[in-house]
């Protein structure tokens, strides 16, 4: 028999690990912009069950006088139907801010990942709210004159306010930056796949990772000393 190692098997593409892509390398921007949308969507989200649950939770004398507070017209007497539209319309606005902060930690989930298209929604999502509190900043800076009471909620407004024009500003950055992200990720996936094919040539080496031929025995068995097709002793 030959002494020769068998040939090299047949060159094959190395298979890139799925998962190579799948994990992106982490980003910076985005997982800053999550953590301050995350921070919003909390504030936001326990801000409407506390108003969800205050109100009905409330008597109708401390919901008629905190509306007289806010609007001076009202009729002085107690109005249960008037009490009853209150409560609606504070339970709306509550059922908003739920819906809202429940959709700002959804997103945050995928803006700390680095998606692009959950990064637009949560900017659009967040100049909704900045607009809301600007209108609401407004309206309570010009009853400030006539109603010391509302300076309270400005100052809320004005910080809650702030905080949404930062996680704007972080979502913009982290935005930029998710097009370099991927193609890190891509990057990350082209070595692991040069790792690999450099691993399975220094195993295999020239013999393609068989095992050695078997080696011919010259010492004959006793018994089996005979030509081929003869038996022994023939």
């Amino acid at each position: 028999m030959s002494q020769y190692p068998y040939p090299p098997p047949p060159y094959s593409p190395p298979i890139v690990d799925p998962s190579a892509w799948a994990q992106a390398p982490p980003n910076p921007d985005g997982r800053a912009a999550g953590l301050w949308q995350l921070i919003l969507g909390c504030l936001v989200f326990v801000g409407g069950t506390c108003v969800g649950a205050a109100i009905w939770v409330a008597p109708d004398e401390l919901v008629m006088q905190a509306a007289r507070q806010q609007q001076a017209s009202l009729p002085p007497m107690q109005n249960l139907s008037l009490v009853q539209e209150i409560r609606l319309v504070f339970s709306i606005f509550s059922g908003m801010m739920l819906l809202t902060g429940g959709l700002l930690l959804l997103l945050t989930i995928f803006v700390r990942r680095g998606g692009k298209a959950s990064t637009i929604c949560s900017i659009v999502v967040n100049c909704l709210v900045g607009l809301f509190l600007g209108m609401s900043l407004l309206s309570d800076l010009l009853q400030v004159a006539s109603n010391p009471m509302v300076i309270a909620p400005l100052l809320l407004t004005l910080g809650v306010l702030g905080l949404c024009i930062v996680t704007i500003a972080k979502l913009v950055v982290a935005l930029k930056s998710s097009g370099s992200a991927q193609a890190q990720a891509m990057q990350q996936a082209y070595y692991w796949m040069m790792q690999q094919q450099a691993g399975a040539y220094g195993q295999a080496g020239y013999g393609g990772g068989y095992p050695p031929p078997p080696q011919e025995n010259p010492a004959a068995p006793p018994g089996d000393s005979g030509p081929a097709g003869q038996p022994p002793g023939a």
